[in-house]
């Protein structure tokens, strides 16, 4: 049973790997290995409709989508999904290219675990290696899931330092990396970075966040 139990966390790690990596394709391999073994796993039912979505396969996420709400009718990614598919703009995104990896790269990358989170059941229906919400306050910038749900808030120091570039013109996707019942982590990662008139960077996300 230990085996098994293993088998499964091994295969759910891989899954959100290939998510961060953008390997859309390995996603869905790994993600149907784990709904075959869980048909009820809404964590893996939403990381594949995920997948779907970025290889332009909507009709295949819509149908998953659907299939979360009949086990959980609450599900906000689900519902959340299924309205943005009757956008015909999201039918024709452009999935990112495989091999954009979301690691640790200095100056442009970083793992961060949040403060202030949300309670324990909302954590649980997080997905993993889903590109999250970053809503920048006065003082801190919180992450929120893709439904909009609150999920935790970036240390007080990354929070001042990601502001202030962010009002410099610095641009960044959060996604989550990491979740257990008292943490949480996300990398974040600069995709664009504003240069002043002498063509010199703005302080970088590696020096923020040391």
């Amino acid at each position: 049973m230990l085996t098994c139990v293993s088998s499964m966390a091994d295969l759910s790690k891989q899954a959100i790997q290939a998510a961060l990596a953008c390997d859309w394709q390995s996603a869905i391999d790994l993600n149907l290995k784990l709904i075959e073994k869980e048909p009820e796993n809404t964590q893996a039912l939403n990381r594949l409709a995920y997948a779907y979505l970025q290889t332009e396969k909507p009709k295949k996420a819509k149908k998953v989508y659907n299939s979360i709400l009949k086990l959980d009718p609450n599900n906000p990614l689900a519902s959340k999904h299924l309205l943005r598919l009757k956008d015909k703009s999201v039918t024709n995104k452009k999935p990112p290219t495989n091999g954009q990896i979301y690691i640790e790269e200095p100056g442009t990358s970083r793992v961060v675990e949040l403060v202030n989170l949300a309670h324990k059941d909302i954590l649980k229906q997080i997905t993993l290696g889903i590109k999250a919400q970053h809503k920048i306050g006065k003082k801190k910038i919180e992450i929120r899931s893709e439904s909009g749900e609150y999920i935790g808030s970036l240390p007080d120091d990354v929070s001042f330092h990601m502001r202030k570039l962010s009002e410099k013109g610095n641009k960044y996707d959060v996604f989550i990396k990491e979740v257990e019942d008292s943490s949480v982590s996300v990398y974040i990662r600069e995709t664009f970075r504003k240069f002043d008139s002498k063509k010199k960077a703005f302080n970088s996300l590696g020096s923020l966040i040391r």
